[in-house]
């Protein structure tokens, strides 16, 4: 294996997780080693120094470049440039920091800008005053879906009384019948004269149990017609719309779809045997949908986001998908670019890894780490290698 140099260093976590997504986002590999430590044990985290951000060699100047380009991540001496710095921290102050854990912030802000720095290198000593913050009323900001309140109206007027003016898309929240993401679409399924529910559960992470084919018919008996994402769509479009026209909403702010992939309600509501032959009808239904969608909304005023939950639990080995044999990712892979192609240019796209669990976590990398995570909420199991995301690295890119 090639071997890892740190690209990056940070003072906090969140910079770190932060700077190892967005070379994530570039298609760079990159790993945080002292994540596990400072997430768990997050009142030691001065003990580490800094935390590294290392990415593979031969890709270590591209990612120094791309991270110049943001906030300021690594602090580098004064005197010669070397980033090999370090904290000097009295008793009096790590006294202070312990008896300050229940304002962890507040410490950490203190320590972080008033204490003294050491260049490891050339021995140069200094004061890192504290400097002005980016105004955080400008930083732009990226909703990726669900909103829980009671509706789409709640939803708008919330988004625009608050952080409206910080969004290039705005979505509806997913409020109402789509509140449990692709539960609604069970419905679509239960409609199927062809498809019969069974009695028992293909796998432990299955809320029901999963549809067959009834006696006597075949997929070409299955027409799944209208999936409901175009009806919403089209109702919440004008209440942005008009929120927008009022001034809620920046004048080129668009409206943005946040649709599961074709893959989820079928590997979630079918039998491991038809899931194949039912695939297609669902992703034709689905395409339909968005040609509905665009006939509707001007394209202009159009971002779409394609969530790809399940997907990733597939990468991760969690489940089989028998009909795709022993290596799905190809096929999964070519799904999403044909997903993506069918958003025409001049739209923004993106691909969207969120799980759908407790709070709506976002996989966050952790290296070739095999920890095992555990939703105490309904008992999902996901173990997560980091490297079995380079595939699709950078897919999540905006289409401009």
């Amino acid at each position: 294996m090639t071997d890892l140099v740190v690209a990056a260093r940070y003072f906090d976590l969140p910079s770190a997780m932060v700077a190892r997504s967005y070379l994530d986002s570039q298609g760079i590999f990159a790993v945080t080693p002292e994540y596990h430590f400072a997430a768990t044990n997050w009142h030691m985290m001065f003990a580490l120094q800094a935390m590294r951000v290392m990415v593979r060699e031969e890709d270590v100047l591209a990612a120094r470049e791309l991270l110049a380009t943001q906030e300021p991540g690594w602090e580098t001496c004064p005197a010669c440039g070397s980033d090999r710095i370090y904290r000097h921290k009295s008793l009096i102050w790590g006294a202070l920091s312990i008896f300050m854990l229940v304002m962890a912030h507040v410490a950490t802000a203190f320590v972080r800008h008033r204490t003294k720095r050491h260049c490891r290198e050339c021995l140069h000593e200094w004061i890192d005053e504290m400097k002005p913050e980016t105004d955080p009323e400008q930083t732009p900001l990226l909703l990726v879906g669900s909103i829980p309140l009671h509706d789409a109206d709640a939803v708008l007027d919330a988004v625009a009384d608050t952080i409206g003016a910080r969004l290039a898309s705005v979505p509806d929240g997913e409020t109402g019948v789509r509140s449990n993401w692709i539960g609604w679409q069970h419905a679509v399924f239960a409609l199927q004269d062809a498809l019969e529910q069974g009695t028992e559960k293909e796998r432990a992470y299955q809320l029901n149990p999963p549809y067959r084919l009834a006696p006597g018919k075949s997929a070409a008996d299955i027409d799944f017609g209208e999936l409901g994402f175009a009806r919403e769509a089209i109702k919440s479009y004008a209440a942005f719309a008009a929120r927008r026209a009022a001034g809620r909403f920046a004048h080129d702010a668009r409206f943005q779809l946040c649709l599961p992939t074709p893959f989820a309600p079928v590997f979630s509501f079918c039998a491991y045997d038809i899931q194949g032959d039912i695939y297609p009808l669902y992703e034709r239904a689905m395409l339909m949908e968005i040609d509905a969608i665009r006939l509707a909304i001007p394209d202009r005023d159009l971002a779409f986001q394609w969530d790809v939950a399940t997907e990733m639990s597939i990468f991760e080995e969690l489940h089989p998908v028998p009909f795709l044999g022993d290596d799905p990712t190809p096929w999964l892979i070519a799904t999403l670019a044909r997903l993506g192609n069918a958003v025409p240019d001049g739209h923004h796209a993106r691909l969207s890894p969120v799980l759908r669990l407790n709070g709506q976590q976002a996989l966050e990398g952790t290296g070739r780490s095999r920890h095992l995570r555990v939703c105490r909420q309904c008992d999902f199991k996901r173990r997560r290698p980091a490297d079995r995301f380079l595939p699709c690295a950078g897919a999540g890119r905006p289409r401009r």
